[in-house]
């Protein structure tokens, strides 16, 4: 695991993040009964992943494609690790 996940914990692997902006009232009423955040124009709803052991993810050798390239201490990284999960 990347070092700056460790700190965190991954909590982006314990998160789904979805935007708000052209979303129907009804999902977004849907959204926001699940949700544990709401900024930014996106809300966070909690869903851990099924890999992640310990805080760790178990397959970071063989990670999907969307976790490797996602921007460690880009936006979105930061405002996940601002969500209490």
């Amino acid at each position: 695991m990347n070092r700056a996940c460790e700190k965190c914990g991954g909590k982006c692997c314990k998160t789904l993040v979805f935007s708000t902006a052209g979303s129907d009232k009804d999902n977004l009423e849907l959204l926001r009964t699940r949700a544990v955040a709401e900024f930014g124009g996106a809300i966070w709803i909690e869903s851990r992943c099924k890999h992640l052991v310990n805080d760790e993810c178990s397959i970071y050798a063989d990670r999907p494609a969307a976790c490797s390239a996602y921007p460690v201490h880009g936006a979105a990284c930061v405002a996940t690790r601002s969500v209490e999960v």
